[in-house]
């Protein structure tokens, strides 16, 4: 499968038949170690790019409809609208 149908994934290190305990267990373990307070300040915008992408990756995959579409159409069709059709 293409990056753009796996990249949320990846991110959270899940597996793409990773349940919503799963993915909320996997966003919590990390968003701990990648905090933009919880890292020294010289990482500080390192840390809040990996913490914004662990976000996004949990607001889709956690919510059913979110995560159905990026399942069958990738991430260009949760920004941008799915095809018709």
């Amino acid at each position: 499968m293409d990056n753009d149908k796996t990249r949320y994934y990846d991110t959270l290190g899940v597996a793409q038949t990773a349940n919503r305990e799963e993915i909320a267990a996997a966003y919590r373990k990390l968003a701990l170690v990648h905090h933009p307070l919880r890292n020294p300040r010289e990482e500080e915008a390192q840390s809040y790019s990996r913490f914004t992408s662990l976000c996004e990756a949990y607001e889709v995959l956690s919510d059913p409809i979110k995560k159905r579409i990026y399942d069958k159409y990738g991430e260009y069709s949760l920004k941008n609208g799915v095809p018709k059709g």
